[in-house]
């Protein structure tokens, strides 16, 4: 998959991959394309474009699956409106992160991470909330955009 995904990368500005695991580990590809954007029509082409398999032909839209996206808006809303009550998404625990640091002094990207990292780990998720609150309200204190990046998506963290 590393191999399909920098030949796919060195191809496209902007793409998006979709792929899904099977529940005994088996990977399936679904579809690349290079209509993701920031336009939520767009993501929602990319989930199913004409012609192709498409993320949501390859994958019945009623199973319950998980999605991990890297935080943009349009594609959660065209997940959603695509395979409704039964996808949950998560944040991507690689891109949250680098949104938050690229905004954020370097003196104050380890401890940052530490606490991130950390409310990933809790396995309540009120407590994990609790504890992205507290950083953006200390965050929120000198750079409110990077508090404000830090809430965004909370119910998907």
């Amino acid at each position: 998959m590393d191999e399909a995904f920098a030949d796919v990368r060195a191809s496209f500005d902007r793409f998006c991959l979709a792929a899904g695991i099977e529940a005994l580990g088996t990977m399936m590809e679904a579809d690349v394309t290079a209509a993701c954007g920031a336009r939520h029509d767009r993501d929602a082409a990319a989930l199913c474009p004409a012609g192709q398999p498409g993320l949501a032909r390859a994958f019945a839209p009623t199973v319950p699956r998980l999605f991990i996206a890297d935080g943009a808006k349009a594609l959660s809303k065209a997940i959603r409106r695509t395979f409704g009550s039964a996808a949950a998404i998560q944040r991507c625990q690689i891109h949250k992160p680098r949104n938050i640091m690229e905004r954020l002094p370097k003196e104050h990207h380890a401890a940052t991470r530490r606490v991130l990292r950390q409310a990933w780990e809790f396995d309540d998720a009120d407590k994990a909330e609790k504890l992205i609150r507290n950083l953006a309200r200390r965050l929120d204190q000198q750079w409110p955009g990077v508090a404000a990046s830090s809430l965004e998506g909370l119910d998907e963290i």
